[in-house]
């Protein structure tokens, strides 16, 4: 099989992302959820976060004793974060760095980035293989069908329902320790997102 074109349609994806501005909402939601997921964690962990946006998961974890390495695909927040002092790199999460897996993470932390893939499938694949063995997992997605109509923005491209999501994190490997609905009040209505707290087994 010929992935090129496959390869190539993913990076015109990644070219289309934008700039995550810090929003009050979101830092609070990542200060929440964060301190659920901490205490699973050995001392000093190293954690990766996917699709770091301007960085309040980073400066989260680091605040909090653990070390914490960013992955973006937007040159803009990239730079934010680097001006930050934050500990980030342009990576794609459909091809995460091989040092990935030869120095795996104990944590992999992915708030509102698997929407943003056509493949969500391998990308749950490719955390479980830069994760250690019995490590954790956050995945934060947009639900369906909400207020916000999720399935309308430009890059998302996978709002699926809470069991399916459920279903392809534990065909990757992992076991589901938690899962819970976030709700929320917009400007234009009530939305809801689902976050699921798992384990590589």
């Amino acid at each position: 099989m010929d992935t090129t074109r496959l390869a190539s349609f993913i990076a015109a994806r990644a070219a289309e992302t934008y700039p995550e501005p810090r929003m009050e909402s979101h830092t609070g939601i990542t200060a929440q959820m964060a301190a659920l997921v901490a205490p699973l964690l050995p001392t000093g962990a190293r954690v990766l976060d996917v699709g770091s946006g301007q960085g309040p998961a980073l400066e989260w974890f680091e605040a909090h004793g653990f070390n914490a390495h960013g992955i973006t695909t937007n040159r803009d927040d990239f730079t934010a974060c680097a001006e930050r002092k934050l500990d980030v790199s342009i990576c794609e999460m459909h091809d995460l760095h091989n040092w990935m897996a030869s120095h795996p993470f104990d944590c992999i932390w992915a708030r509102h980035v698997l929407e943003h893939s056509v493949i969500p499938f391998f990308v749950l694949h490719e955390f479980a293989r830069v994760l250690k063995p019995g490590g954790i997992l956050y995945a934060e997605v947009p639900g369906p069908g909400t207020t916000s109509h999720h399935e309308t923005n430009a890059n998302h491209y996978s709002v699926m329902g809470e069991d399916m999501w459920a279903s392809l994190i534990a065909r990757a490997g992992f076991e589901i320790l938690e899962s819970r609905y976030i709700n929320l009040e917009t400007l234009v209505g009530a939305d809801v997102y689902f976050s699921f707290i798992a384990k590589k087994k």
